[in-house]
C-alpha cells in the first residue's frame, strides 16, 4: 500500500507523542515507541513542519536510511540543527554509503555554532572535534568568550586515563569495556561533552566508526539539537 502523505497520517503515527517525548528529554524512549509507525508515512511538502522531528526520531532509532528523505525535507525547510546532526551521522548507517549531506559542510556547522553558543553548541563543537571536522579557528575562539568552569559527572581518573591509553594501543575489547564504564549511569541528555569526546574518539581509534557516530548522534539529539 502507498504510504500516506498527509498531516493527519503523521498525527496518527504519533507526532504528539514524539513531541512530548522530546520535550521531556526522553527522545530514546520516544524513538523506540514511535519510529516503527513512521514507516507508514511518506515525506511530503505538506509534512515539512514535522519533518525535522521525524528525521530525528528515525536517526535516534538507528534508521539513518529511513531518515534520509525526511532530513532532506527538513533541511529544505531550514533546519540548521538537523544539518549538524546529519553531519555527525556521516553516512547512511552502512559504514560505506554516501554522506547524508554533501562533503565540506563544516562551514554550515560553524555557522550554526555561531548562533548557538549554549550547552548544545558546546556539545556539537566537542563532538565535531572528536569526529575530525575542521572548523574555523574563529568558531573555537567565539566560545572562549563564554567559557566558564561548570560542574559535571566525570568518570573516575583511572577510567579516563586507561581509556585513552588502551584505545591508542588499538586494544578493542578493553576500549569498549572502559567506554561503557565511562558512560555508566549517565543518561545521554546529561553526558558531559569531554566524556563524550574521549569515548567517541576512542571508539573511532579502534575501528568502531559507526558506533562512535551513533553515540554522537544520540547525545546531540538528547541535548535538544
Amino acid at each position: 500500500a502507498r504510504a500516506a502523505r498527509t498531516p493527519e497520517a503523521l498525527r496518527a503515527a504519533g507526532a504528539p507523542g514524539l513531541e512530548a517525548g522530546h520535550a521531556a528529554r526522553r527522545p530514546v524512549q520516544a524513538a523506540r515507541v514511535y519510529a516503527p509507525l513512521l514507516s507508514d508515512v511518506a515525506p511530503a511538502p505538506a509534512l515539512a513542519a514535522h519533518a525535522g522531528l521525524a528525521a530525528r526520531v528515525l536517526l535516534m532509532a538507528g534508521e539513518a536510511e529511513a531518515a534520509r528523505d525526511w532530513a532532506e525535507l527538513a533541511v529544505e525547510a531550514g533546519d540548521p540543527g538537523l544539518q549538524a546532526v546529519l553531519m555527525l551521522a556521516g553516512d547512511d548507517g552502512a559504514g560505506d554509503g554516501p554522506p547524508l549531506l554533501e562533503p565540506g559542510d563544516e562551514a554550515r556547522l560553524a555557522a550554526w555554532l555561531g548562533e548557538r553558543r549554549d550547552a548544545a553548541g558546546v556539545l556539537l563543537l566537542t563532538l565535531a572535534d572528536a569526529l575530525d571536522y575542521t572548523l574555523p579557528e574563529e568558531t573555537w575562539l567565539a566560545f572562549l568568550e563564554d567559557a566558564a568552569v561548570t560542574p559535571a559527572m566525570m568518570p573516575a581518573p583511572v577510567v579516563w586515563q586507561r581509556l585513552g591509553r588502551v584505545a591508542g594501543d588499538l586494544r578493542l575489547g578493553e576500549t569498549v569495556s572502559l567506554a561503557l564504564l565511562a558512560l555508566d549511569k549517565v543518561a545521554p541528555a546529561t553526558m558531559p561533552p569531554l566524556t563524550l569526546q574521549r569515548v567517541v574518539s576512542s571508539l573511532r581509534l579502534v575501528g568502531l566508526e559507526r558506533e562512535a557516530r551513533a553515540l554522537a548522534v544520540e547525545a546531540a539529539l538528547a541535548h535538544g539539537v
